[in-house]
């Protein structure tokens, strides 16, 4: 879906977004992926199954979150969460499509018929049908997905009003939306990121050979936390705002009053940041720094973020 594509959405319609409940326990910060205080009616469809490692996992969906964490074992797990308080939740479908040549998995939240998914995207035999049975008025049905991703697995993950939380996903990601904030925590690159109504906050363990970051949104601050020492090329742009940033910059990088392009030790992948409303910020992760870890509780998923002291 292009920019412009996506902000002609984000104008027609309103955004649903879901967040996790937070709670405390001996001073680790628990993010419960398992709650539902929103007093709507739920029902759940499940999905596990093995995805090679260097393989994609995709998640489509179009009303709703998508909260990611790191699965403890070998195999991918989706649960998808229909919410509704009037509608006809039959009217939303999920479904799987596994590719047998190389094990890649897409699951997709469809809505209406002739609705399809694929790779690349939504298609639809009626368009109209499809975003009339979102946004017509007589349905309120939305979807979240949780998804759990073995470690050596990439992830593709997008929708269209709805958050996107992804914590200590160990490859590839690429996640989009046009209504909703992301929040990501990787332990490498290659990760892009993209909103329209919505900041972007991420933290980035280490870059590896080429493997970049790309974050950007239309309306909203975008903010990046990588290691202390990095070879990268940087590229900070903002229309209406600032941009900071605690790395040591040479005095032959070319600063402009919205835009700031330097090189970091060696050079090395390319770290582009950009808003058109708000501020950009890239940081240096901090010593003490957090890390997430995920365990099985009672029948739960728990994401518990421990702070990490280095030497």
């Amino acid at each position: 879906m292009s920019l412009t594509t996506r902000m002609v959405v984000a104008a027609g319609v309103t955004a649903a977004l879901i967040f996790a409940k937070t709670r405390f326990d001996n001073g680790d910060h628990e993010f419960d992926f398992d709650s539902d205080n929103s007093g709507h009616r739920t029902t759940e469809w499940t999905w596990q199954g093995e995805v090679p490692a260097g393989q994609w996992a995709r998640i489509r969906n179009l009303n709703g979150a998508i909260k990611v964490e790191s699965a403890p074992g070998d195999e991918l797990r989706v649960v998808a969460i229909k919410r509704w308080n009037r509608g006809n939740p039959d009217h939303v479908r999920i479904v799987t499509n596994k590719r047998d040549s190389d094990g890649d998995v897409t699951i997709c939240a469809l809505w209406g018929r002739g609705a399809r998914c694929a790779e690349d995207g939504y298609k639809s035999r009626n368009k109209r049908s499809m975003w009339g049975k979102m946004f017509g008025g007589k349905s309120d049905v939305s979807v979240l997905f949780k998804v759990a991703v073995p470690r050596g697995v990439k992830l593709d993950a997008t929708t269209v009003n709805g958050e996107i939380t992804i914590l200590d996903v160990g490859e590839a990601v690429r996640a989009s939306t046009v209504n909703g904030a992301i929040k990501a925590m990787t332990a490498r690159g290659p990760l892009d990121a993209s909103t329209v109504n919505g900041s972007i906050t991420a933290r980035v363990d280490s870059l590896v050979g080429d493997a970049g970051v790309t974050l950007s949104t239309v309306n909203g601050s975008v903010t990046a936390e990588l290691p202390d020492q990095i070879n990268a090329v940087i590229d900070l742009s903002t229309v209406n705002g600032k941009f900071w940033t605690n790395y040591p910059v040479n005095a032959s990088s070319e600063k402009h009053q919205r835009r700031l392009h330097a090189t970091l030790g060696n050079g090395g992948p390319e770290l582009k940041l950009s808003t058109v409303n708000g501020s950009v910020t890239l940081k240096k992760m901090v010593v003490n720094h957090h890390r997430t870890v995920v365990t099985q509780e009672q029948n739960q998923t728990v994401v518990r973020v421990q702070k990490v002291v280095n030497p």
